[in-house]
């Protein structure tokens, strides 16, 4: 195999999260294995096995990045090394370094690519996102960096603020009191 490091950075180009990462290698190992051990595999059937076996959007995105990723990549691998590779390509993935982010949303894939992309140039180059949907993060989002958990969620600052709303409730709830009180003396 080549040098899997060289063939990790080819992945990690167009893939920022952990469920992509595993997901991708997935579509690349069903690629290769019909490739290699079917009769008829070969470069030309590779691409149409990638696209007539992967339909549905999310499929068919992984397939286009799998495909993105070349032939130099497939071609890194032959039947004596695809489960070793695989595998060691796998064990890599586990790794690198993740940040999980909560989000009260699903992103869209361009979303991905550019918190992907600022995070892999601001704090890590070989960043993995492991993104998760908790609704609690609403108005924000909170993520997990080596073990600490940083909450910029709407819910975190109205909790640390809490005393200062219910006053300015507190005070409103005075002020209504007393201008409907002066309305109905009227």
């Amino acid at each position: 195999m080549a040098n899997n490091s060289a063939l990790l950075e080819q992945i990690l180009a167009n893939t920022y999260t952990t469920s992509d990462a595993y997901k991708r290698l997935l579509v690349l190992e069903d690629v290769l294995q019909h490739t290699l051990f079917e009769k008829g595999g070969g470069t030309t059937t590779r691409e149409q096995h990638l696209y007539s076996q992967y339909q549905s959007p999310a499929e068919r995105a992984a397939a286009e990045a799998v495909a993105a990723w070349g032939t130099q990549l497939f071609d890194a691998f032959n039947k004596e090394n695809l489960n070793a590779d695989i595998q060691a390509l796998k064990n890599s993935i586990e790794e690198l370094p993740r940040m999980v982010v909560y989000a009260p949303v699903i992103f869209e894939a361009k979303h991905i690519e550019e918190i992907g992309s600022w995070c892999r140039k601001n704090i890590d180059s070989r960043i993995l996102l492991d993104l998760r949907i908790d609704p609690q993060a609403t108005g924000g989002c909170m993520f997990v960096w080596h073990d600490t958990l940083h909450d910029f969620s709407l819910r975190y600052f109205l909790k640390k603020r809490d005393s200062e709303f219910r006053k300015i409730i507190a005070d409103h709830s005075v002020a209504s009191s007393t201008s409907a009180a002066g309305a109905a003396a009227q």
